[in-house]
């Protein structure tokens, strides 16, 4: 840090001085007048003239050597000003050659008007009441003239109620324009540099002080407030500046804000330098001084008095605050307190200068120079601070680096500790990943054990009908022998009753037909859903699979729920069967479960980007969405004691990872759920990859 400011103090040593090299040089154009002061041959005269009928005043072009044109020694602080709030101002402009010639007021109170014999070539706010535009102050003039302006007279008409201040403040110059800016630019530069290094200190203060590792630096608070503020103290009456940025209104609150909270924020670090001991008074001082900006800045927004009003009684007080500080300062010094000595020496230098350029008359100005030495001084007195905390910290350090050994030991331990039990982790999940086939088989087997009397009962069925039908065969085929011999005894006879016994017959074997077809259709699923066949990786039809899982269901379902089914075209995929055929299985029994009395499970299969889409829809109670990111656990379920194990959407998800796929679950609860199984087209290269 020490490095960082010393580097910031050349540069700004060396910007002030080549301001003081470069200000004795007045660079202009070949064949351009240099720019001239306009000091000599001013007249003045109070009132408010006549006008003709165009409205100009009859002063600028008639009555031109009348008596009340008097010689003024000065542009500002003319005497006759008893009552009178119009003063006139006339010059002479002098021959010359320039580019863009110029005129320059540095600043005029309040209000004025400018006119080149009898034409208004110029004009800046309302000829009224001061208050109505006491931003004026802060408006630097650059007043164009024409090319034919030598000789002529330059009036100008200005507006001020200010009982102490009138006229023009400051120098006026004529030139050209980009001349009469550098300078003025040079002249104020080293306003600027003390301003915006003031302004750069304090705001990197500030900055210390908001960084949360620093606790407790009210000193360096209270610095940094009294740099920033003093800082714009000067920016904000720099000409270039008010030229380069017109804001009036802006430097207005500006200054004056910062005049008015610079002394209580020095203050503010006197009481946390000098010690204990003034402790009260120093501060009771700055709280006085805090109170009375709050007031006059309340004041300002309800429009009762300016802030400018305050700028005499405010000085009068900073007088009596640098001879309070002083004696407190040197006593501390006395006592021989270091910091207090080097605070004392530069509150003196601050002091004696700020006190200079309140009491002088127009002149050089010495408060720059003063605060300049003064904030370095107060920069070393923190750098002292900052070196004794970087000393404790170092302490600091060194305890935490030995601490951070020990904890280097321990995370060694840690280590150690963790590996042992990664082994034992790995050990665990192997052994848990045994168990899960086991469950897997365990639960497919408990499935179709529970699958087995509906089953039964849909093989019974259709061989019950072809028993009856069978009895009844026989019966009818008895009859017919009957009727037969009937018939071979009565030729003559119309065989109708034979006719009926044959339709019976007839009617018989399509019963017995269909039951046949039934019993081979079971069969055939029920072996199918088994897939005792098929247990390796082969390619297999995703729509017969879910075919062969409706038939296994079918006799719970039959009554009460409605099966709709989308299916898609599409191709055969490389899977599982058996183990894809339990995912559905379990699907379908829960939507089941979910659906109380009637409802609807719509089946919908498609293909997108290589993949298979499997949706199963149901319109039953559907999941709590607090319970959605636990349907897949193992061991959770939703359903009531001794509905479900809660084995079998942990199940579905555990083969569905097997086929490299994922299981998507969304549901709403009152409206239904609805289970989405992506799985690769291309399972078996995807194995081989890996």
């Amino acid at each position: 840090m020490k490095r960082r400011l010393g580097v910031i103090l050349i540069i700004v040593l060396g910007c002030l001085l080549l301001n003081s090299v470069t200000a004795q040089a007045q660079p202009q154009v070949s064949g351009e007048s240099p720019p001239i002061e306009l000091t000599k041959d001013w007249q003045y005269r109070w009132g408010e003239p006549p006008v003709d009928e165009n409205g100009i005043p009859l002063w600028t072009y008639q009555e031109l050597n009348s008596p009340e044109w008097k010689p003024a020694p000065s542009q500002s602080n003319l005497p006759g000003h008893e009552g009178k709030k119009i003063l006139w101002l006339r010059v002479s402009l002098p021959a010359g050659t320039w580019k863009n010639p110029t005129i320059y007021l540095p600043r005029v109170i309040l209000n004025l008007e400018v006119y080149l014999e009898s034409k208004l070539i110029y004009s800046f706010g309302k000829l009224e009441s001061a208050y109505t535009n006491r931003f004026s102050a802060f408006v630097p003039h650059r007043i164009s003239l024409p090319e034919d302006f030598q000789g002529k007279n330059l009036f100008f008409r200005l507006y001020s109620d200010w009982s102490r201040i009138n006229g023009i403040e400051g120098t006026v110059f004529l030139g050209s324009n980009e001349t009469l800016l550098l300078r003025i630019i040079r002249r104020n530069a080293g306003h600027f540099i003390v301003g915006a290094f003031c302004v750069f200190i304090g705001l990197f203060s500030l900055a210390i002080y908001l960084d949360r590792s620093v606790r407790r630096a009210y000193a360096t608070l209270s610095f940094g407030l009294f740099s920033t503020f003093i800082g714009i103290v000067f920016i904000a009456g720099v000409s270039p500046v008010l030229l380069l940025v017109p804001a009036p209104a802006f430097w207005y609150y500006a200054l004056f804000i910062s005049f008015l909270l610079f002394p209580p924020a020095l203050i503010a670090f006197v009481d946390q330098v000098i010690g204990p001991g003034y402790k009260l008074f120093v501060r009771r001082l700055w709280q006085l001084h805090l109170a009375i900006a709050i007031i006059a800045i309340v004041l300002e927004v309800i429009d009762v008095i300016p802030l400018a009003a305050w700028q005499s009684y405010l000085r009068l007080l900073w007088i009596i605050d640098c001879l309070a500080i002083m004696a407190v300062s040197l006593h501390a010094a006395i006592q021989g307190r270091v910091e207090a000595r080097i605070f004392t020496a530069g509150i003196g230098f601050f002091s004696i200068f700020a006190l200079h350029d309140i009491i002088r008359e127009p002149g050089v100005n010495l408060m720059p120079v003063g605060t300049f030495i003064f904030i370095h001084l107060l920069v070393y007195i923190l750098l002292r601070r900052f070196t004794e905390n970087s000393r404790r910290l170092r302490i600091y350090s060194k305890e935490l680096e030995e601490n951070s050994k020990k904890l280097e030991a321990a995370k060694r331990e840690l280590e150690e500790y963790s590996r042992s039990l990664e082994n034992k982790v790995e050990e665990r999940t192997r052994e848990v990943r045994e168990k899960q086939t086991q469950l897997v088989q365990s639960s497919k087997m408990a499935s179709l054990g529970s699958l087995v009397a509906g089953v039964a009962h849909e093989i019974n069925t259709p061989v019950g009908a072809i028993s009856s039908m069978h009895n009844t065969l026989m019966k009818a085929v008895e009859r017919l022998k009957i009727e037969l011999e009937r018939a071979l005894q009565e030729a003559r006879k119309e065989p109708k009753e034979i006719n009926a016994s044959l339709k019976v017959v007839d009617d018989a074997n399509k019963v017995i037909q269909s039951g046949t077809e039934r019993i081979i259709d079971i069969v055939k699923r029920l072996r199918s859903f088994a897939r005792l066949d098929e247990a390796e990786l082969k390619d297999a039809d995703i729509n017969e699979g879910l075919e062969d899982t409706l038939t296994i269901i079918h006799h719970e379902i039959k009554h009460h729920i409605k099966i709709i089914r989308n299916y898609g075209r599409i191709p055969k995929i490389s899977c599982f069967p058996g183990r894809l055929n339990q995912v559905f299985l379990n699907l379908l029994i829960n939507a089941k479960q979910a659906i109380k009395d009637k409802g609807e499970i719509t089946i919908s299969t498609n293909t997108k980007n290589n993949k298979v889409y499997i949706e199963i829809k149901d319109n039953g109670e559907g999941i709590p969405k607090k319970d959605l990111d636990k349907i897949f656990d193992p061991s959770f379920t939703t359903k009531g004691v001794g509905v479900g194990t809660g084995l079998g959407l942990s199940i579905c998800y555990q083969i569905v990872q097997e086929h490299m796929g994922e299981i998507l679950a969304e549901s709403e609860v009152g409206k239904g759920s609805t289970f989405t199984v992506i799985l690769p087209m291309d399972l078996d290269k995807k194995l081989i990859q890996d």
